[in-house]
């Protein structure tokens, strides 16, 4: 518990003597995360992840439903909190407990505490992950106002870093460290991640792809017959291009081939040090997967976000400029009888780009897929 009697030592020269100590206001420095929850009512990205897995509790002791304990893991993944325990001081946030459902008052309404967070990742099972595989695939198809002529499709694995005794982390080769090697498989226009499998470390860039393709190939052949499928991807350290497309070499090469760099790299980056996907540090491989998952879900909400800032300073910006400027907002929560009142900054650098992003948001429509 904070002792909101102390003082900060800061020692500075100011005009009049300044004291600086924690307020017992509530407050928030996450404000932006109604934003998110804006995505998430459009998307229903958490919702869908809920559903996808069984509660085995005792309902009448159940004091956090599902979909309430998936929404939060995945709102702190969003604001920067990949930590597990991050949730034993988040649970007392009110703007954590605003979107999570929950009154914001001071002491009441907690959200789930680091343990149950924790069970509800190491109780995942096979096929509460084959399930929620189909479902972002499936997904990406049901958005879909009619069937699109053609899709492209990026693919490109990446190494993440492993430092403790987590299953299949194995040493590779090229890295020359202990890693997992992820592959991720995104539509190349909205960015859209339909694939983003967990492999072992000592998997070569090949590993285990071909089962994915037939399988994502099925599920989109099944939804759009004539769809025409492009995929494009790299090997490792490549010197030449291998195609079956029918075109002029250096137009295949400049107008086609190195778009997959912001596509592709550029999503694995984001994915990396923006949503911290590579924090896989779980015992068991399979609550590694479910973790890619969440983070999976993070960054549909943040493209369906950025989407939202066509237009404004904000419409080019990586997903770690988009948390530093429209979530990292400090707030004033209160609850009266009438109403949830969350009070911003009044100098808010990014005031007038964050009335356009409500308003766009609030319009309903999935703007990812539109």
């Amino acid at each position: 518990m904070k002792d909101f009697s102390a003082k900060l030592p800061f020692n500075l020269a100011t005009k009049k003597p300044l004291e600086v100590k924690f307020s017992r206001l509530d407050l928030s420095t996450d404000s932006g995360l109604l934003l998110v929850k804006q995505a998430e009512e459009n998307l229903k990205i958490c919702e869908g992840i809920a559903h996808c897995l069984s509660d085995k509790r005792e309902q009448h002791k159940v004091k956090h439903p599902l979909l309430q304990l998936v929404s939060q893991r995945i709102y702190q993944i969003v604001a920067g909190y990949e930590d597990t325990l991050d949730s034993n001081y988040l649970r007392h946030d009110p703007i954590f407990k605003i979107i999570c459902d929950k009154l914001p008052r001071i002491g009441a309404e907690l959200l789930a505490s680091q343990p149950t967070i924790s069970r509800l990742e190491n109780q995942i099972s096979k096929q509460e992950i084959k399930a929620i595989r189909r479902f972002f695939v499936d997904k990406f198809v049901q958005n879909y106002r009619e069937a699109p002529e053609e899709i492209i499709l990026d693919i490109d694995g990446w190494d993440a870093l492993t430092h403790g005794q987590q299953q299949l982390s194995l040493f590779h080769g090229i890295s020359g460290h202990q890693i997992y090697f992820p592959v991720l498989i995104n539509e190349a226009k909205s960015g859209y991640p339909l694939i983003l499998q967990l492999r072992a470390g000592n998997s070569h860039a090949g590993k285990g792809v071909l089962g994915l393709l037939r399988w994502l190939f099925w599920r989109l052949r099944k939804a759009w017959p004539n769809v025409k499928i492009i995929l494009r991807g790299e090997g490792a350290n490549p010197r030449f291009l291998v195609t079956n497309i029918d075109t002029e070499p250096s137009e295949l090469y400049d107008n086609f081939y190195v778009q997959r760099g912001a596509s592709s790299e550029h999503r694995i980056k984001e994915l990396k040090l923006g949503i911290r996907t590579d924090r896989l540090s779980c015992r068991k491989f399979i609550v590694n997967q479910f973790r890619l998952f969440l983070s999976q879900a993070a960054y549909i909400l943040m493209l369906e976000l950025r989407t939202a800032t066509q237009g404004t300073r904000l419409a080019t910006a990586q997903v770690s400029r988009l948390r530093e400027t429209l979530i990292k907002i400090a707030a004033k929560v209160s609850v009266s009888a009438r109403r949830i009142l969350v009070e911003l900054a009044a100098h808010c650098p990014f005031a007038n780009d964050i009335q356009v992003i409500t308003q766009r948001l609030s319009s309903g429509q999935q703007l990812i897929f539109d």
